[in-house]
């Protein structure tokens, strides 16, 4: 059995430690969900804080785990470059379509710049809406409906890809909708001596 780390706390009967890393003033909580060690960081430079904070931490991801909830969550950074490598490799193996090249425009150029501190589970109809407006004063100008299909589109494949990881539930995937956007307009004919 391994030595017991001088600064390592048991708390909840052995089911959680506390411990204090070196490169780091804050208490660290390792805990088990299911069959998976989770370890995550308590913000705390106090013992006692930190020990109130690790059960409160704790016994959240317990009860979410008896709920069928997702005990993780990860930045929507991490989730859209993941569902960008997905589309990608599904291009490379001659599975791809023609618009993945589109999702992935969209993604890089205006969601992970807008949504890439939000945790994927915090996107919400609000969140989308702040969304909708930054993108309008973004891009000078109302998108076409075009373009937030385009973008409402790659919105979906990475709260897909958040699902099938088990970040987030059908359930809080948030409904996507087109705000009145501009009409494309036709382009004129070519004239006979053009």
């Amino acid at each position: 059995m391994p030595q017991k780390v001088e600064h390592t706390v048991h708390i909840l009967e052995g089911k959680a430690t506390l411990s204090i890393r070196k490169t780091s003033p804050h208490w660290q909580v390792r805990y088990k969900v299911g069959s998976k060690w989770l370890r995550t960081t308590t913000k705390e430079e106090d013992l006692a804080k930190a020990k109130s904070k690790a059960v409160d931490l704790v016994t959240n991801a317990w009860f979410r785990e008896r709920n069928n909830l997702p005990t993780v969550s990860k930045r929507f950074k991490t989730i859209a470059n993941l569902a960008i490598k997905r589309m990608d490799d599904e291009t490379a193996a001659g599975h791809g379509k023609a618009t993945y090249k589109s999702y992935t425009n969209a993604l890089k150029k205006y969601h992970i710049p807008h949504f890439k501190n939000h945790n994927i589970d915090s996107v919400d109809y609000a969140a989308l809406q702040r969304f909708a407006s930054w993108r309008a004063a973004e891009m000078g100008k109302t998108p076409s409906t075009s373009t937030q299909n385009t973008h409402n589109a790659a919105l979906k494949r990475v709260f897909d890809e958040a699902v099938l990881r088990g970040y987030i539930t059908t359930v809080q995937v948030p409904q996507l909708e087109n705000k009145g956007g501009a009409g494309s307009e036709r382009r004129p004919d070519i004239q006979i001596d053009e």
